[in-house]
């Protein structure tokens, strides 16, 4: 029994936290170099939704290379194991992670709003909505910081203080977790259903909204993993290096998910490629439009005037064709997503050459690929 016991206490649960926060940066950075390559694939520029991405990235990552760091000090061993000195440097560590955990998380939200804003962007609601919860986020984000930051008084009691003078002169961290963990699930919920109902009302054949829909679906996934590490907080026990461990992972996991979420948005570009790498053709379509005929004269010069119709610059003018474009932009943006397309053209009058006149008729064709 006192061997089984023994054998409890030097229980190690380092090779999973190893072995998780490696797949996790992976993924991470997997997903981030195919948003960038999507990027190169259309040769446009980075917007703000990828900069918010990438300043996020990196906070993710320093997260899980701190639950490395964690390792070195006993992260995933029992708590009666370690040195004083071990837990102090322990609780250092754990003390910065946890500012690191919440700007990533706030960064990745802030690049799928930015997102919105941009492919969005004749839809005022969607724009006026994700501007709103920007503003929300970063307050929530600055204000989560600071409890972070000043939850015990003083602040370096967070990790050399006793289990006395931390119940007394701390914020229970269970109650900070909670803090921080349930704005975000209502800011996940909020941001993920806001654009559905617009996907629908797109210009996009079934299947593509099918997809659409899909990508943006995905992103609940880490509205569940924030449900599921609420739950583990109130699960977790007083060994802190030990039982923290699913809370830790958890907490990895949560910003790469939404890291990969606002990540997917963008793979339009890239998955439209994957038809033509793998031996397939890009579709194409045609279109026509045959301009109305024009007419001048000989030894005349023209111009066009304000109103839409030819003008001739010797004294005596002749009115050509008169005809009333409306066109409205087809917003196919850099992701494949159509916000709006209607294109019309009506002609009011048509005029003969004159004597001796020259008639020329344009015809235009607009081609245009889908790849």
């Amino acid at each position: 029994m006192a061997a089984e016991e023994e054998g409890d206490r030097n229980q190690d649960r380092a090779p999973v936290v190893i072995g998780v926060c490696v797949l996790l940066i992976i993924i991470s950075l997997v997903a981030t170099g195919l948003r960038l390559y999507a990027r190169y694939l259309v040769r446009l520029k980075l917007w703000w939704d990828d900069w918010f991405c990438l300043i996020g990235l990196p906070f993710a990552l320093l997260s899980m290379i701190f639950d490395f760091v964690q390792v070195k000090y006993g992260f995933g061993k029992h708590v009666d194991t370690l040195s004083a000195e071990t837990l102090m440097e322990y609780g250092k560590n754990f003390y910065i992670l946890l500012l690191f955990y919440n700007l990533g998380l706030a960064f990745f939200k802030l690049s799928l709003l930015a997102f919105y804003i941009r492919v969005f962007s004749v839809l005022n609601t969607i724009r006026t909505a994700s501007y709103i919860l920007s503003a929300a986020i970063v307050a929530w984000m600055i204000a989560t910081e600071f409890l972070l930051i000043f939850r015990c008084h003083p602040v370096e009691i967070a990790w050399e203080g006793t289990a006395q003078q931390q119940a007394t002169q701390c914020i229970n961290m269970n109650t900070v977790f909670v803090a921080q963990a349930a704005p975000t699930i209502f800011f996940d919920v909020i941001i993920l259903a806001l654009p559905l109902k617009h996907i629908w009302a797109l210009k996009l054949n079934r299947g593509q909204k099918v997809g659409v829909t899909v990508v943006f679906l995905l992103g609940f996934l880490v509205t569940i993993i924030s449900i599921v590490r609420l739950k583990v907080i109130f699960s977790t026990g007083n060994d802190l290096t030990y039982s923290f461990v699913d809370l830790g992972l958890w907490s990895a996991a949560e910003p790469v998910t939404g890291l990969l979420c606002c990540s997917l948005v963008t793979y339009g570009p890239f998955v439209k490629r994957i038809p033509r790498w793998l031996g397939g053709s890009g579709q194409k379509t045609e279109t026509s439009l045959k301009s109305a005929t024009t007419t001048t004269k000989k030894n005349s010069t023209y111009g066009y005037n304000n109103a839409g119709y030819r003008r001739q610059r010797s004294s005596d003018e002749i009115q050509l064709n008169s005809f009333a474009a409306n066109i409205v932009e087809s917003r196919v943006t850099d992701d494949d997503i159509t916000a709006s397309a209607h294109v019309a053209v009506s002609k009011n009058s048509t005029y003969g050459p004159p004597h001796n006149g020259i008639q020329v008729k344009q015809e235009y064709f607009v081609q245009q690929e889908q790849v």
